[in-house]
């Protein structure tokens, strides 16, 4: 079986495009330590080096076209350097390890050279004390990820009875201690079947093909170095039913600096979440869609100030959030992924009345105003999300996951072919524009979230309460998602302006679901004497100050006014003008019956 799968391997490598030394691990290729596919990589830096940059407020998103994914990259940011040994021929009956040095978090790949594993033969010999990593074995590779600063010492039994062994120093703590600071919470629906998880899970459940080569039956992490765009990774029809529950839960960590977004320079920390299949919402039209393999992310750019923006992928591009408008739980941005389509979305389906999220083309620039993947879609909605499972890094909320931290120096970053079948799947992060180009990414494919929010009046009525303003309002939420609305009751002097001289009287949050409405009463008093607008303002975040930036709907503020403080003869403002209001109709009434009275009196003459 090895000899036959080594011939195979061998003539799969000949009609590759790249040229790259191989050395036999079991009965697949194992690419040499060092050749992983000259990703570039950023001189030692730290991670909390970025620029210092003011956060801009315009809403003048680039529309520039997306770079070539495989342009230069955006530095990565990389406070330890990667050492790696590089073995030749003679490495027969040896233990490889794809670095001999790596970043704390970084999952490093292993495998047996010119010989097999023994069945359950993987172990871990020795590891730091405070350490609770673990070795991730498939046959003749394995996977280990450092979890601490310290050496790691993996042994291996052969067939033949010989005992392997590879070490591995994990030191720098620079990027995962950055990707543990903003590790989001990520809530799943009741009814998912799909988590995030190691690309192990779908590698080593796959063949990989090519029109041009031969077949390999049985890849690894190694197999994939070097290989060119004419390779895809294909499940067994069935296979990706049944998940592979030997790896933890994953979701996967990059970190590039001088990142450009608008004209500031940020640090784009950016969260991987892969999975294995994407069923889709079951019963629903979409599940005609379902396919093998996908990958959404969440980035945060942050500068010396902390984060300022938040940037989730979805179907067609994605939504993006200044960090103040981001619900979040300790510092950890709140993330929902779609039931089985697993776009990540910043609100919950569940928590509103109401329906889902519709389905969306998505907006890919600052003029488009489609939201319906097409004409018979409008009305369907496809997106659900919920909370029933929540994941945390570090298992404070919910199930703990581990954040494996990618260098681009990992064995497979090289590969260029697609993870899933041509048409379905897609490439592995680093040949992603998200990786080469984070801030283009998320100019050129996210749309402001406030873009995606709009509502109506269903009714508004105005009313007295002495001096004090009511408004009764129902709200009917006309744009493509749910929200969660901030209602406020404001006021301005009759002779001031809004920006200016605007108090904001009584406010509150209304959560409204897709198509559906809600109602609110909001009472307030104005804060000196005086006649004074009043008005309901309709708003994306609580926290908008004034101005119609981010003004959803608005109403006249002619239409009402309520007046403060005492008059003449110490009559109160608001009762001399009601009544005004109520002596205005009678005075009339009067001069018209004067006028019937004297009419009167001529006909009867």
């Amino acid at each position: 079986m090895t000899t036959r799968l080594q011939v195979a391997a061998v003539l799969a490598l000949a009609v590759v495009w790249t040229a790259s030394p191989v050395a036999a691990v079991g009965g697949t290729a194992l690419a040499e330590p060092g050749v992983d596919g000259g990703v570039a990589t950023a001189e030692t830096g730290s991670a909390e080096d970025a620029a210092t940059a003011e956060t801009g407020s315009a809403e003048d998103a680039a529309t520039a076209e997306p770079a070539d994914p495989r342009a230069t990259p955006a530095a990565v940011v990389d406070s330890e350097t990667i050492e790696a040994e590089t073995a030749d021929a003679e490495t027969a009956g040896r233990l490889l390890a794809s670095r001999t040095t790596t970043p704390v978090g970084s999952p490093v790949s292993l495998g047996v050279a010119d010989a097999s594993a023994a069945n359950e033969s993987w172990t871990l010999a020795d590891a730091p004390a405070e350490s609770d990593a673990r070795v991730y074995a498939h046959g003749d590779t394995a996977t280990l990820r450092p979890d601490v600063a310290g050496s790691y010492t993996v042994g291996v039994e052969t067939e033949d009875g010989t005992t392997l062994t590879a070490t591995v120093r994990a030191q720098g703590t620079d990027r995962i201690d950055l990707l543990r600071r903003y590790a989001p919470l990520v809530s799943f629906h009741e009814n998912e079947t799909y988590y995030p998880t190691r690309y192990e899970s779908f590698v080593y459940n796959a063949d990989l093909e090519a029109l041009t080569a031969v077949d390999d039956p049985e890849p690894s992490m190694f197999s994939l170095a070097e290989r060119s765009d004419g390779w895809e990774l294909d499940l067994d029809d069935g296979d990706y039913e049944r998940y592979d529950e030997r790896y933890p839960p994953t979701v996967y960590g990059s970190v590039h600096r001088d990142v450009e977004f608008r004209g500031e320079t940020y640090t784009a920390v950016t969260y991987w979440l892969f999975y294995v299949y994407d069923p889709k919402q079951p019963g629903s039209i979409t599940s005609l869609l379902a396919h093998q393999s996908d990958l959404e992310t969440v980035t945060v750019l942050a500068n010396d100030s902390g984060p300022q923006w938040l940037a989730a992928s979805q179907h067609y591009g994605g939504e993006r959030r200044e960090w103040r408008a981001v619900d979040r739980v300790d510092g950890h941005p709140a993330v929902y992924p779609a039931l089985g389509a697993h776009s990540n979305y910043l609100r919950d389906t569940g928590a509103f009345d109401g329906d889902g999220i519709q389905i969306q083309r998505q907006f890919v620039n600052e003029t488009s105003t489609d939201t319906a993947l097409f004409e018979p879609a409008v009305g369907i909605h496809a997106d659900r999300t919920g909370d029933a499972t929540t994941w945390s890094h570090d298992g404070s909320v919910g199930v703990d996951y581990q954040l494996a931290v990618l260098t681009g120096d990992e064995v497979w970053a090289s590969y260029e072919g697609t993870v899933g079948p041509e048409g379905e799947g897609g490439p592995v992060p680093m040949a992603r524009q998200r990786w080469r180009a984070p801030g283009e990414w998320v100019a050129g494919n996210t749309a402001a979230d406030e873009r995606q929010i709009d509502a109506r009046f269903q009714s508004l009525h105005f009313d007295h309460a002495r001096d004090a303003a009511a408004a009764t309002v129902r709200l009917g939420n006309v744009g493509p998602k749910p929200h969660s609305f901030r209602v406020r009751l404001e006021a301005k002097p009759v002779d001031g302006g809004w920006h200016e001289d605007g108090r904001v009287l009584n406010a509150t949050t209304l959560p409204v679901g897709t198509d559906a409405t809600a109602a609110a009463t909001l009472e307030g008093t104005p804060p000196a004497d005086g006649r004074w607008n009043v008005r309901v303002r309709v708003l994306a975040y609580p926290e908008s100050t004034g101005g119609s930036a981010e003004s959803v709907v608005v109403s006249d503020p002619a239409s009402f006014t309520v007046a403060v403080g005492e008059g003449p003869f110490g009559l109160p403002l608001w009762l001399r003008e009601r009544l005004r209001e109520v002596a205005a109709p009678l005075a009339l009434a009067g001069v018209l019956g004067a006028l019937y009275a004297t009419l009167s009196r001529f006909d009867s003459s």
